[in-house]
């Protein structure tokens, strides 16, 4: 599977797949062989926000010092500078996905509205790594694609994600 089959442009979208976990793990392995930052992320870790907190800080590696809140979160997400293969400007090869398994349990003991939070910091990762930048700074990048890729084994797993968020 390459990168492009699956995400031809430098884009960001939230995008879903109905398979089993074990199909969704092998196409998430398939798109980092071909060069894709992969990071998954685990459902069970994600279901209140303390713990949505701690496994997006795990998975992306996050700094010690980031407070586990609304605010630092999105300016992290937008970042991931510490993840680039490049210190010069962002490099990330083919792009970056955030695999999520079992979506649906995503914040799903969190109050009405955490999820919503959630994607508003995801659509602004996108639309932050999906403009490019060219000011002769460390975090100069020309357009990086940004997925954000939900498992389901049913459509129905979508269902709280689409509240919130065209899904393709």
């Amino acid at each position: 599977m390459k990168p492009h089959d699956q995400f031809p442009d430098a884009t960001w979208t939230f995008t879903t797949r109905v398979t089993d976990r074990r199909s969704f793990d092998i196409d998430m392995d398939a798109l980092a062989r071909a060069g894709v930052l992969v990071r998954f992320l685990r459902d069970t870790k994600c279901a209140t926000i303390q713990g949505m907190f701690d496994e997006f800080s795990a998975a992306l590696q996050f700094p010690y010092y980031v407070g586990e809140n609304w605010p630092a979160f999105d300016e992290c997400i937008a970042d991931l500078d510490w993840l680039s293969d490049s210190q010069d400007s962002l490099d990330f090869g083919a792009g970056i996905v955030l695999a999520v398994r079992d979506s649906q349990n995503v914040l799903k003991l969190a109050y009405p509205g955490a999820l919503g939070n959630l994607v508003g910091c995801l659509e602004s990762a996108g639309e932050y790594f999906t403009t490019p930048f060219h000011r002769g700074e460390a975090w100069d990048h020309d357009p990086i694609p940004f997925h954000v890729v939900l498992h389901g084994e049913t459509r129905t797993a979508f269902r709280p994600w689409q509240k919130y968020v065209e899904l393709k």
